[in-house]
C-alpha cells in the first residue's frame, strides 16, 4: 500500500510540474506576443513620426503641424500641401491626388471603407480667424462621398444662418446621421464661417478667398461646406493655375489642366457641389456649371438640388495617432490634452 502511495505521489508531482511548466510556457509566449505587437506598433509610429516630422518637445504631432510640414511650393510637384498665395497664412492641400485621408468617427483604418467616416483634408487656416481665439491653426475636413444631394434653401429668401442646409447639417446630421460619437464631437470646434455675397465669379482663387474673408456677414456654426476659394486653391500648382488664372476660365486652355488636376473634382467628387458662398443676387449660391463635362464656378438658385459635402474645423488640439494620410492608410486622430 505504501508503495502504490509513493507512486501516486510521483506520478502527481509529475503532472503537477508539467501544468506549472504548460502555464509558463504560455505566460512566456503571450508576453513574446505582446511585446512583438507592442514593438510591430512601435516602429510602424516612429516611421509615421520620421515622415511627419513629429514634435518630440511635446511628444505630440499635431494634425495641423503634420499638414504644415509637408508644404512645397515646388512648381512641377502634381499634387502636395503649399501655403497659398493670400494674407492669411493658409496651408492646402492641391493637385489631382494628395494624400490628405483622414478616419473622423473611427480609431482604426477600416473607416476607408465607410462612407460615413472617411473625409479629405482641405488645409490648415490659423485659429484666431477662424474660431476667434487662439494662436494655432485649425485644420478643416470634408467629407469624401456626397450626402443625398439637398436644396441649399428651402426658399429664395434668408440667408445661410436661416437656410434648411445649414439647419439639417447641424442637426440631424451632426447629431444622428455622421454617427460619430461624442469623444469626434468634442474635436468639431464652433467656427465662424464666412459667406459673402460675391459680386463677381471671374475672380482668381486669391481674389474670391480675400471677398470671403472680409465679408461682414459670418454664422457660427460646427458644420458648414467648403468655399468657391477652396474648390479654387485645390488646383495643381503651376504657371498657368497657380491661383493668378479666374476660375470661370479653369476648364479653358492649356489641355484644361486647372480643372483636369483638382482633387476636388475627382474620385468621390461630384463638381455638381454647393459651396456656402452666396451670389450677389439674392436666392442664388455658389456652384459649378458643366460644360461637356467640364466644370467652372457658377451660380444657381437655392432651391434647386446640388451635392452636400460636409466640412468642418476640428480643434488645434487633434493630434496623429496613427497613419500616413493615403487612402489605404489614413490619418487617425484623438484630442490630446481633453
Amino acid at each position: 500500500m505504501m508503495k502504490n502511495n509513493r507512486g501516486f505521489i510521483a506520478i502527481s508531482v509529475i503532472y503537477t510540474f508539467m501544468i506549472v511548466f504548460l502555464m509558463l510556457l504560455i505566460l512566456i509566449l503571450s508576453n513574446y506576443f505582446d511585446n512583438w505587437t507592442s514593438f510591430t506598433m512601435y516602429k510602424d509610429n516612429i516611421k509615421v513620426k520620421a515622415a511627419l516630422n513629429y514634435n518630440y518637445a511635446d511628444n505630440t504631432l499635431k494634425l495641423a503641424d503634420a499638414v504644415k510640414n509637408q508644404a512645397t511650393l515646388t512648381s512641377s510637384s502634381s499634387s502636395g500641401v503649399r501655403k497659398d498665395n493670400s494674407t492669411y497664412g493658409s496651408y492646402r492641400y492641391f493637385g489631382s491626388a494628395p494624400n490628405n485621408y483622414i478616419c473622423f468617427g473611427k480609431s482604426d483604418s477600416s473607416c476607408k471603407n465607410d462612407a460615413n467616416y472617411l473625409f479629405r483634408i482641405v488645409g490648415v487656416f490659423k485659429e484666431s480667424s477662424i474660431s476667434g481665439t487662439g494662436s494655432g491653426y485649425v485644420t478643416k475636413i470634408v467629407r469624401d462621398k456626397a450626402l443625398t444631394s439637398k436644396k441649399a434653401y428651402g426658399t429664395k429668401t434668408g440667408h445661410w444662418s436661416n437656410s434648411s442646409l445649414k439647419t439639417y447639417l447641424n442637426g440631424t446630421y451632426l447629431n444622428t446621421d455622421s454617427k460619430f460619437d461624442e469623444n469626434y464631437k468634442k474635436m468639431i470646434i464652433n467656427a465662424k464661417w464666412y459667406v459673402p455675397r460675391l459680386d463677381k465669379i471671374t475672380a482668381t482663387a486669391k481674389d474670391t478667398y480675400d471677398s470671403e474673408m472680409k465679408s461682414s456677414y459670418t454664422v457660427q456654426a460646427k458644420i458648414g461646406l467648403i468655399s468657391a476659394s477652396d474648390w479654387g486653391y485645390a488646383a495643381q500648382y503651376n504657371d498657368y493655375c497657380k491661383n493668378t488664372h479666374n476660375m470661370n476660365e479653369y476648364n479653358d486652355g492649356f489641355d484644361h489642366q486647372c480643372y483636369l488636376h483638382n482633387w476636388l473634382n475627382l474620385n468621390n467628387f461630384n463638381p455638381l457641389m454647393w459651396f456656402i458662398d452666396e451670389y450677389k443676387t439674392s436666392g442664388n449660391s455658389l456652384t459649378l456649371n458643366s460644360t461637356s463635362n467640364k466644370y467652372n464656378l457658377a451660380y444657381a438658385d437655392v432651391t434647386h438640388t446640388k451635392y452636400v459635402y460636409p466640412a468642418f474645423y476640428l480643434n488645434s488640439k487633434v493630434v496623429v495617432m496613427a497613419g500616413t494620410g493615403t487612402k489605404v492608410d489614413p490619418y487617425i486622430v484623438t484630442l490630446f490634452g481633453d
